[in-house]
């Protein structure tokens, strides 16, 4: 992939995550409910990116900070669905279940490969996981009919945000397995592809924060 392409898919992405928490603090009052841990995680990330370019720039490993920050959204992820599954879902099994699989699995992943390695197993099992609670979403928000108009509620955009950057990170991390062992991969254009992922993430949750201005 031309370096030129993969540089301004890069710096596009890094300009557009300072969008969510813009939006989210200028209607703050608004902010309730399932969009709280929504608003923590944007600004959570942004926090993140700071000190990632300081580490950087002190030629400091950063791979430490992404493995708690996994730990971090995947928390903050499972919070959202929690508050949104509880007014809808009598009894949450699924959150029994999958919420100490996963810090199970992410201590593994510590056991077995320490904080100065990649977090693929940690990172793969919380795109698992946060696909399913999209997917389930959008089942309860068609059997119950939740929303009368579906493009103005802030949760749907949140929970195709969700979907689709976790979907899209699972399927490249598929990718990656495969392309490292025929010997095929390619760093640049894979990250490219996740830079993708993350506009489109930041995009759709700035439209769930801007629906929020006539609630």
């Amino acid at each position: 992939m031309d370096t030129t392409i993969y540089d301004k898919l890069s710096t596009t992405s890094t300009i557009v995550s300072f969008l969510p928490p813009l939006i989210g603090l200028v209607f703050l009052r608004n902010m309730r409910g399932y969009l709280v841990p929504v608003l923590i995680l944007a600004l959570c990330g942004l926090l993140t990116d700071g000190i990632n370019y300081a580490l950087m720039q002190n030629g400091v490993s950063n791979l430490p900070l992404f493995h708690f920050y996994t730990l971090l959204e995947f928390t903050l992820m499972s919070v959202m669905y929690f508050v949104f599954y509880k007014q809808y879902v009598k009894k949450n099994y699924l959150f029994l279940f999958m919420i100490p699989a996963f810090y199970i699995v992410g201590y593994v992943d510590y056991l077995l490969h320490g904080l100065n390695c990649i977090d693929s197993l940690s990172a793969s099992i919380e795109s698992v996981i946060l696909t399913i609670y999209a997917l389930i979403s959008f089942l309860i928000i068609m059997n119950k009919l939740i929303f009368k108009d579906l493009l103005s509620a802030p949760f749907f955009w949140v929970n195709s945000a969700i979907l689709l950057y976790f979907l899209g990170n699972l399927l490249i991390f598929a990718f990656c397995t495969y392309a490292t062992e025929s010997e095929r991969v390619n760093t640049q254009a894979v990250w490219a592809l996740h830079s993708i992922l993350n506009i489109i993430f930041n995009l759709l949750i700035c439209v769930a924060f801007w629906e929020t201005r006539a609630k």
